[in-house]
């Protein structure tokens, strides 16, 4: 697989490890909670075009205003602090993920948390169905056994992409991830449907 072909769109810290060339997705290194990370691939076309703008929290936090509505869309750069570094940074990704989009093969992989219930405002069935009717690119969703029992959607949904389930006793669900020769197999091989780790 030429993983040098693909853009990985993600949420959170996975994927970096699958890429052997620079970057060329600006979520990498960053993190967005599920509502906004599903705003950000359904306004992926545009998002290149958008200034980002930082404001200061416990660490600078990127603001996407998307335009001609009232949303917006919060980037946080936990591991960066050098406001300059993190702009240059987006920018220089952004510009090769143009430059890719044009292969039209996208990685979208989202993990969830169940720290992440706290940042929802609608049922985890609202935004994975938006999720998987994505109209572009390899949709993966992680989550944990006990998370994958409260899902109720119909299969034809489901199809749409893959969920890995994961040990309901992992602690350090990036980590795994990132480190789980079984799940890269499985991401780079276009398959739907579910997958028990």
């Amino acid at each position: 697989m030429n993983t040098n072909e693909f853009i990985i769109l993600t949420r959170d810290c996975i994927g970096y490890k699958y890429y052997n060339f620079e970057y060329n997705s600006p979520t990498i290194g960053n993190c967005m909670n599920i509502p906004d990370f599903i705003l950000f691939l359904e306004n992926i076309d545009i998002i290149p075009h958008i200034k980002l703008q930082l404001i200061d929290d416990k660490y600078p936090i990127g603001i996407l205003n998307i335009p001609n509505t009232q949303h917006s869309i919060k980037v946080h750069f936990i591991h960066d602090f050098n406001k300059q570094d993190i702009l240059l940074k987006w920018s220089r990704r952004v510009t090769r993920m143009l430059h890719y989009m044009s292969y039209k093969k996208y990685l979208l992989l989202n993990a969830f948390n169940d720290c992440d219930l706290a940042n929802i405002y609608n049922s985890l069935d609202f935004y994975i169905e938006r999720f998987f009717n994505l109209s572009f690119g390899s949709k993966i969703f992680f989550c944990k056994y006990k998370t994958f029992k409260s899902i109720n959607l119909p299969q034809h949904i489901l199809d749409k992409g893959l969920i890995i389930i994961l040990p309901d006793n992992c602690t350090d669900i990036i980590n795994f991830i990132n480190n789980n020769t079984k799940i890269t197999n499985y991401i780079f091989s276009n398959k739907t449907g579910t997958l028990f780790i």
